[in-house]
């Protein structure tokens, strides 16, 4: 009966205070609430003290090393989100660029013309070209096979940024958002504590209730930070798996792309061994005198020019007797016409020795007069 009764006693006891500690919590994180003022004017206070404190990071104003020290984690973490975004957008304007760069229909235009010419050419030139623009032809139709998986890469990455990016964005500026206002109610409550005097119980209840204010922004910072470093370890392995499956296709059909590419143009290299390589010499023993005669004009020319800045007074008629004699000489130089019958009707072309000679005979013929032309011009104007 006693020890029934001690028990009872012991129980109410434990009851009591039991009911006095859940009191003594609600009461206090009443208290609690009720420093949290959310009044107007505590609000206006906080967003100065955010907004100085945005101001101190625009300014590059240095932070407490401690504080640098709480946040290294999550600097590296948006760091890390920043490299992504980076990427993501530089890979897009590659691929861009890359595709507006894929000259497939160059490429089989060229192949065409070449053996629209190697038909019209019955020598051995005429196999070469068309068996080169086969084997361009062939390229550019296996090089359109490369746009699809790239076509498919730039859409899933394109979708990929403007969203899981654009999220994680929008993540990180507002846990940013927060670790500024965080740092700001840190320079309040510095600023109220300077004026504090505990005797006086001077400023006491406004302390209370900034320092109530700093730990709900700690609360909300750190939820912040934690779901920002998920959502970017998120962001990474995403693209992590997003590569893993394109780039794949793509790197696949590129190996394909080269190995068929290769083996025709092997096959056509093989098929050209033995033929009669095209030197042209003949441009080659043209154009020196004819650059050399064009040298000595320029040099003429030069000192014509400084004679004319020593002697102010030459007359009007001998200037224009010069000009016609240059544009003489330059309409005696270029002669378009005969270097494009020089292309048109090769030699290796032509089977008629006859023939052959007598091309060469006037070509002859015709450098001798536009130098005997230069020559005479030439010490006329000296």
């Amino acid at each position: 009966m006693i020890s029934h009764c001690r028990f009872v006693e012991s129980a109410g006891v434990l009851l009591h205070s039991s009911m006095n500690n859940s009191n003594n919590r609600r009461f206090s994180s009443c208290y609690e609430f009720d420093r949290r003022d959310e009044s107007p004017l505590q609000r206006l206070r906080q967003q100065y003290w955010t907004t100085k404190q945005t101001v101190r990071t625009k300014l590059g104003k240095r932070e407490d090393e401690h504080l640098i020290a709480s946040d290294a984690q999550l600097d590296a973490k948006i760091q890390v989100y920043d490299s992504v975004k980076q990427t993501c957008e530089r890979l897009l304007q590659c691929i861009e660029r890359y595709q507006d760069c894929l000259c497939a229909q160059t490429e089989n235009a060229l192949g065409r013309f070449l053996k629209h010419e190697g038909k019209a050419d019955h020598t051995q030139a005429g196999k070469m070209m068309a068996s080169v623009g086969r084997a361009q032809s062939y390229t550019a139709q296996q090089r359109l096979a490369l746009r699809i998986p790239l076509a498919r890469l730039f859409a899933d990455l394109e979708v990929f940024t403007e969203r899981a990016v654009a999220d994680c964005h929008r993540t990180v500026e507002e846990t940013e958002t927060m670790r500024q206002r965080y740092r700001g109610s840190l320079m309040w409550m510095n600023d109220v504590s300077q004026q504090l005097d505990p005797d006086t119980f001077k400023q006491l209840e406004q302390f209370r209730k900034v320092q109530a204010q700093v730990k709900l922004n700690k609360q909300r910072l750190d939820a912040c930070k934690l779901n920002s470093m998920q959502k970017i370890d998120l962001l990474v392995a995403s693209r992590c798996n997003l590569f893993s499956k394109l780039l794949v296709n793509y790197q696949n059909n590129f190996l394909r792309f080269w190995d068929k590419t290769c083996n025709a143009h092997c096959t056509i290299a093989d098929s050209l061994k033995g033929y009669q390589h095209y030197e042209f010499t003949v441009l080659k023993d043209l154009m020196e005198p004819c650059q050399k005669v064009a040298e000595v004009i320029n040099s003429h020319q030069r000192q014509q020019t400084d004679n004319n800045n020593l002697t102010m007074n030459e007359s009007d008629d001998a200037k224009a007797e010069a000009t016609e004699s240059r544009k003489i000489v330059e309409q005696q130089l270029i002669r378009t016409d005969s270097i494009q019958n020089l292309f048109l009707d090769s030699p290796e072309t032509n089977k008629s020795p006859g023939m052959r000679c007598i091309l060469y005979f006037l070509l002859e013929i015709g450098f001798l007069e536009s130098l005997f032309v230069a020559i005479r011009f030439g010490i006329g104007n000296i």
